[in-house]
């Protein structure tokens, strides 16, 4: 019983917060797909390949390859080739998203304080 009740809570409190940031997301002009490979390489600048994107957020590589070129052509995101692998590619976050990666923190905060 206790686990539906806290799986129930947790989809809950998902729903909140995804509903909390909406905006952020539209005035990004973002797809939620796309907002949320965003931040998974503001939380996690280490893993910033499309195979660990789409590992991580369990997006296909294809619709992670999409979200990728969305957020490059929308300056959010730049390429960076690897020198000791031209198969790979970093990708990193911009000044431009890097604001709205403090502001989805801003309202993580926010969240977190209405919470408790």
């Amino acid at each position: 019983m206790y686990r539906r009740e806290f799986l129930r809570m947790s989809q809950t409190l998902t729903k909140a917060f995804v509903t909390m940031t909406q905006p952020l997301c539209e005035a990004a002009g973002l797809s939620r797909p796309a907002f949320t490979a965003l931040m998974y390489l503001g939380d996690y600048p280490e893993k910033n390949t499309s195979k660990d994107i789409s590992e991580h957020c369990d997006i296909r590589p294809s619709l992670v390859s999409m979200y990728i070129e969305q957020m490059v052509s929308q300056g959010y995101v730049k390429r960076q080739s690897v020198p000791e692998d031209r198969r790979k590619v970093r990708l990193i976050l911009t000044e431009k998203a890097q604001t709205v990666y403090r502001q989805r923190n801003e309202c993580m905060q926010k969240f977190i304080h209405l919470i408790l």
